[in-house]
């Protein structure tokens, strides 16, 4: 039957024009990503084990040269115990103070191509529940 030009159809009518073929492939495209994945962890399985099991400093032999430097966590534990004994003096620390030190430390630990960049202060200040913030005036 037609209503306002238009043919009804049922539920079940499949129409020739249409293809599933795009659908199929993306299906297959993501399917075949993460296969390629997976083969290229099973590849590499004796790097990654090693990688998880070294310590955070270790990691700078791993990664191609000029990748990233981290500080070890010795050190980063002495940033922390500095922050904490200039916050007990009620000194503020700011943003440039902790860069400023980090690279220091990193000097006298002779990491090298270390950055005490924006990326290292937010990670640093979230992996030592810290919180800087700017200093505010009233009056």
């Amino acid at each position: 039957s037609q209503k306002n030009g238009l043919a009804s159809e049922g539920v079940g009518t499949t129409y020739s024009n249409t293809s599933s073929k795009p659908n199929r492939l993306a299906r297959t495209s993501s399917y075949q990503s993460k296969r390629v994945q997976v083969l290229r962890w099973r590849r590499e399985q004796s790097k990654l084990e090693e990688a998880a099991s070294a310590h955070k400093e270790e990691h700078a032999k791993i990664r191609d040269v000029g990748i990233s430097a981290a500080l070890s966590s010795d050190t980063e534990e002495s940033i922390v115990v500095w922050v904490n004994e200039l916050r007990e003096e009620g000194v503020p620390v700011s943003t440039k103070m902790l860069t400023l030190k980090a690279c220091e430390l990193a000097s006298d630990a002779n990491v090298k191509g270390f950055e005490a960049s924006d990326k290292w202060v937010n990670g640093f200040k979230r992996r030592h529940r810290f919180s800087l913030r700017a200093p505010t005036r009233q009056g």
